[in-house]
């Protein structure tokens, strides 16, 4: 199939680094479905000969196409240098956004004539950096930095902290002292470990995030093949916790210009006879509202060997909890990627009872890569006083638990 301006954009990269692109082009264009492959069994590329970089960018992109997207980012540096000219030539049909350091603003910025790029030996050793340092750093002085350690503290997590600031200041004061007044984050695994940068130059030098620039490239390339994704209305997965809850949710993403799927999957349900109560009551939602409904299957027995064992004796709201929204919204991330739906979000955020902060956690986890996951917070704008009058309005069944046989012994309602 052919992609179209439907289709995801697809990055990819050694590691996490390059979802700093990633968020950088969602925040700019929110509507446009994204597909990230972090290859993080051969992290770094940095150290990496460049036709084994390139070996291994050939087979990201080829998963990426076979996600069917429109474009792909290299959003890793060594990556485009080694293998982006190549990448164009083996797949003429899809555009490429790559990234390279921003050594040309740097330069036209510099008061001091020292400009300092971190990046991978990798990077360093690319034809396109090379060009550009040449072309555009001829009048300053370039001082260049290997910094692979602080790839390494990017994939641990530990982007704050003593050891991490210990590690940034050892490599960034010699640079201060040697004069450079722009630093520029030549790896996209650095961004992740720029306030901690800014912290130790302490206004000395100004650190140069070249994610914001690429995410605008990204949308000029869409734009310019008429790729760039318009549409209202958007496919959406609405998992329904129950139809009272739901009530607030269908109509507030139909504003949105979403085509809404309910999706009744709630294994957590003690009994058969009370899932067919709740599942009722959200088919009479959805006919209502004129939405789709689905009803996934009914397995409590798996619900209590995959989400309660060894957490019977945990308080509501806890670790149980957690597990229960995870293993749900993975059933309704499922069904979105099986049945082509960019995206989902869930009706456990009406409840006063969800901390929706944990509710998003587990549906990031549910996601993965795709469908992308709404943070959709339906508490605002009094959501749950909208869902009690729309039930009364429509004559909804409303529980008196949350569902599980551990939630029916809590001292107050959950729903």
């Amino acid at each position: 199939m052919a992609a179209d301006a439907e289709s995801p954009v697809g990055f990819f990269d050694s590691g996490i680094g390059g979802r700093c692109i990633l968020e950088a082009f969602k925040r700019l264009c929110p509507d446009e479905e994204t597909i990230y492959i972090a290859d993080t069994e051969h992290c770094p590329y940095g150290n990496r000969p460049p036709e084994e970089v390139f070996r291994l960018s050939e087979d990201c992109v080829r998963r990426l196409l076979e996600k069917n997207c429109k474009l792909i980012v290299v959003a890793c540096n060594t990556a485009t240098a080694a293998a982006i000219r190549h990448l164009r030539a083996a797949h003429p049909e899809i555009p490429f956004v790559g990234v390279e350091p921003a050594v040309k603003p740097a330069a036209a910025k510099s008061q001091t004539g020292v400009v300092a790029v971190l990046a991978t030996a990798g990077t360093f050793r690319g034809r396109h950096y090379g060009e550009t340092s040449a072309r555009y750093a001829s009048g300053v002085r370039v001082i260049e930095a290997i910094a692979d350690e602080f790839v390494s503290l990017v994939e641990r997590g530990e982007t704050s902290g003593p050891e991490a600031e210990r590690a940034v200041r050892a490599r960034i004061e010699p640079l201060i002292e040697s004069g450079a007044d722009e630093i520029v984050l030549g790896c996209t695994h650095f961004p992740h470990l720029k306030p901690l940068i800014e912290k130790v130059c302490a206004g000395r030098a100004e650190v140069i995030d070249p994610s914001e620039a690429v995410a605008r490239q990204i949308k000029r390339v869409l734009e310019s093949h008429g790729l760039l994704r318009t549409m209202p209305p958007r496919r959406v997965a609405l998992h329904v916790c129950c139809g009272p809850c739901a009530s607030a949710c269908v109509p507030r993403l139909r504003e949105k210009g979403c085509d809404v799927t309910m999706v009744f999957a709630n294994s957590n349900i003690d009994t058969r006879e009370e899932f067919e109560k709740r599942k009722a009551a959200a088919e009479t939602l959805a006919r209502a509202d004129g939405a789709k409904f689905v009803a996934l299957e009914y397995d409590h027995e798996d619900w209590l060997r995959n989400v309660a064992a060894g957490h019977e004796s945990d308080p509501e709201r806890g670790e149980r909890c957690r597990r229960c929204f995870r293993y749900s919204l993975a059933k309704v991330a499922a069904y979105a990627a099986a049945n082509g739906i960019g995206a989902f979000t869930t009706s456990l955020t009406v409840s006063p009872h969800k901390d929706s902060a944990t509710v998003f956690a587990a549906g990031r986890e549910a996601a993965g890569d795709s469908p992308r996951f709404l943070e959709e917070n339906f508490k605002k704008d009094n959501g749950f006083l909208v869902s009690v009058r729309r039930a009364k309005e429509i004559g909804l069944y409303r529980q008196a638990y949350c569902g599980c046989e551990f939630s029916r012994k809590s001292a107050h309602v959950e729903i």
